[in-house]
């Protein structure tokens, strides 16, 4: 009984938004929708055959009138009706078997694409930044091997790097190529 306000508006709103767009009431939305947008369209439109969306609205209130027979005034056994169209009952108690089939298809599918997205953050990501930080380590390491402390050797290093940007300027005329 609590969900029948919420179903009763949901079947409402169901009811109205079928009866948009049909032919009985005109197609004031979808020019609306478009208006200006002409050229996205292309040049083709097609409408379905009214048949369908009569045997759709037949089928459901067939299907309204037989759940109001079995629950409402119960003139119709719903066990005689699970005996009767067995495999029709089995097919539409499993929904369809919609969950099984996704289950299936997208289910292990993304189960697959995920297992494949966790090898390359693990391997590739992870040994990418392993590697970045063996590689700042090691040279951390070595430039604390050349900070001895000695201002003279520093003085010493300085003095050998200018020399040998001056030697590079006066042989290639004061520019690299």
């Amino acid at each position: 009984f609590i969900m029948l306000i919420p179903m009763l508006a949901l079947a409402l709103l169901a009811v109205i938004g079928g009866y948009i767009q049909t032919p009985w009431f005109g197609t004031f939305l979808g020019e609306w929708l478009v208006e200006g947008n002409e050229a996205l369209l292309g040049a083709s439109h097609s409408e379905g055959p009214v048949w369908i969306m009569l045997m759709a609205v037949l089928v459901s209130l067939a299907g309204i009138y037989l759940a109001y027979m079995i629950y409402v005034k119960k003139k119709l056994s719903r066990e005689w009706l699970v005996k009767e169209n067995s495999e029709v009952y089995r097919i539409l108690e499993n929904k369809y078997y919609i969950d099984e089939i996704y289950h299936f298809t997208a289910g292990y599918a993304i189960k697959g694409f995920s297992i494949f997205l966790s090898y390359i953050e693990r391997f590739i990501v992870g040994g990418l930044v392993s590697t970045v930080t063996s590689s700042i380590e090691g040279l951390g390491k070595i430039g604390s091997k050349l900070q001895t402390g000695q201002v003279q050797q520093y003085g010493m290093i300085a003095f050998l790097g200018l020399a040998v940007l001056l030697v590079i300027f006066a042989v290639t005329g004061g520019y690299l190529r």
